[in-house]
């Protein structure tokens, strides 16, 4: 992971809420972090090791919302338990 992104995902781990986070840059950290990507329409199915997810993508919208946020934090936090 480069410092972009690491800052990125030390954010989203303190204050989701309060992220301004492209959607771009979003499925680049769960990319840099292994994750396993695929989309059909506005939603994006996540893979990180053994856990699934479903994140919305934001619909004319450049950021992700607070709760795609806490979302994409929850499946993070899973992950390291």
């Amino acid at each position: 992971m480069n410092k972009k992104k690491l800052a990125q995902f030390e954010r989203l781990l303190e204050d989701p809420s309060g992220l301004n986070m492209t959607w771009p840059d979003a499925i680049g950290l769960l990319k840099a972090a292994g994750a396993a990507v695929s989309s059909k329409n506005d939603r994006v199915r996540i893979a990180l090791k053994d856990v699934r997810g479903i994140l919305h993508r934001p619909v004319g919208e450049e950021y992700l919302c607070a709760g795609s946020a806490r979302a994409l934090r929850r499946i993070f936090l899973t992950t390291s338990e």
